[in-house]
């Protein structure tokens, strides 16, 4: 399950740079300035739970067993949640 974890941080990631670089480039002169900064918000914060789902995998990956806690579970897909519901709307 940490690989998985660390496999979608990694997409979520990489997803949030290039939708930030195509909100600065593209749509810098397209959207209004409220609309820009929602924008920019939702970039912002799909990029920090990015890093909460790689920590939620490196910590997985240190646990001596192959099972993950069921918390450390349950906050990874919380955090994959949030990007979609978040990040998506």
């Amino acid at each position: 399950m940490g690989k998985l974890f660390l496999t979608l941080a990694g997409l979520f990631g990489a997803l949030g740079v290039a939708l930030g670089a195509f909100g600065a480039h593209a749509l810098k002169n397209q959207l209004a300035d409220r609309a820009l900064a929602i924008f920019e918000t939702a970039t912002r914060y799909q990029l920090i739970h990015a890093v909460a789902i790689a920590l939620v995998a490196l910590l997985a990956l240190q646990q001596s067993n192959d099972e993950i806690s069921a918390p450390l579970m349950v906050a990874g897909w919380r955090y994959c949640i949030g990007i979609i519901l978040f990040t998506g709307s």
